[in-house]
């Protein structure tokens, strides 16, 4: 079934503005990424279980035979960011570094601020030295970019730690980088976030289109939205069913080195941590082939994923591991409409009968 463009980056735009930074309980915020989620399902009669941790599982129906395997796709909703560290007596919000982000990629972004109300408040993350009216551009330059050297500088009137502490701004508090979200008439889709918040809008739109033909051309099947990916625990859990399969969806990595494209669905056959089984991939590169899907394969050789999270935790299954070819992960990341349509073609043939 062919995925409608402009609905699909309507709801990863929606997706990827959602603040949901790995261990932030999201859910204390009024509009949040969970509620959206389980709204979506429940249009299509779909109930949701939520785990401890805020992960997410939903059973798909379908017509099953008694030869079908029991596959599990996987995606994660949360996403790298930062924590309030220390606030000083200045009123200065020092930052630590949740998840994984490149210091650089930090400097100049415009944030968000949580309390554990979640009250929302806006600031930029900026050196100390910035201005160039008060220090030389050669001072600017040399500074090392550290988190030590990174403050918060805060959208309201403070100049203290207690103007900080009437604003209930405390240390732990979470910290959300505006995504920047566009896309080009090329195709690109550009954004922070893709890692994952591409997974769980690809997955959407696979319900979707499936719901379009009432879920009788498919086998049933599972999904799970974990929300600790990033902090390398998100699917580390037991599930009360068994499944034969779980297979990742989260971004591929384009780049020096890589095999993986913008405009194709990426398998990969070994991360940092495991091979991915051989007969499962063998099993997506015939889907792949059969169905004239543009794919690559590839290694990624930093990088760790919820499949591996899983068998960690004591699961006998096999698992797998796709998505659409990622540029810059953990920074300014990009992708292609191509890529994400080859991903959704993928998944909806695979969990068909005329895979």
């Amino acid at each position: 079934m062919k995925t409608n463009k402009r609905k699909f980056i309507k709801l990863l735009k929606t997706l990827i503005e959602y603040p949901s930074v790995t261990g932030h309980d999201c859910t204390i915020i009024k509009d949040n990424i969970v509620d959206f989620i389980c709204n979506f399902f429940k249009e299509f009669n779909i109930k949701s279980e939520m785990y401890n941790r805020n992960g997410l599982l939903f059973h798909i129906p379908g017509k099953a035979t008694k030869n079908d395997p029991k596959p599990i796709f996987s995606a994660h909703y949360d996403i790298i960011g930062a924590m309030v560290s220390r606030i000083e007596e200045s009123g200065k919000i020092r930052l630590v570094n949740v998840g994984g982000y490149p210091l650089l990629a930090l400097v100049g972004n415009k944030c968000r601020i949580y309390n554990r109300k979640g009250k929302c408040f806006t600031g930029r993350i900026l050196p100390e030295k910035w201005s160039t009216h008060i220090f030389s551009n050669h001072d600017i330059e040399k500074q090392n970019f550290k988190e030590d050297t990174l403050v918060i500088r805060l959208d309201e009137k403070v100049s203290s730690k207690k103007d900080l502490e009437k604003l209930e701004i405390e240390i732990g508090n979470f910290v959300f980088l505006e995504p920047e979200f566009y896309t080009t008439k090329s195709g690109y889709i550009c954004s922070r976030y893709l890692d994952d918040k591409a997974g769980i809008a690809i997955l959407m739109t696979v319900i979707e289109n499936l719901a379009a033909e009432n879920f009788k051309n498919n086998i049933p099947f599972s999904l799970f939205f974990s929300a600790h990916e990033e902090t390398g625990y998100g699917a580390s859990l037991s599930f009360d069913e068994k499944y034969d399969e779980f297979i990742a969806v989260d971004i591929g990595i384009s780049g020096p080195g890589q095999e993986s494209a913008e405009d194709h669905v990426t398998i990969c056959v070994k991360d940092s941590c495991f091979p991915y089984d051989e007969k499962l991939i063998a099993k997506m590169i015939n889907c792949s082939k059969k169905n004239k899907i543009k794919y690559k394969l590839d290694i990624f050789r930093s990088y760790g994923s919820d499949a591996g999270a899983l068998i960690r935790s004591g699961q006998d299954v096999k698992i797998g591991l796709i998505g659409p070819g990622i540029d810059s992960s953990h920074s300014f990341e990009r992708t292609h409409y191509d890529g994400i349509v080859q991903t959704i073609n993928l998944i909806e043939n695979y969990v068909k009968r005329t895979k």
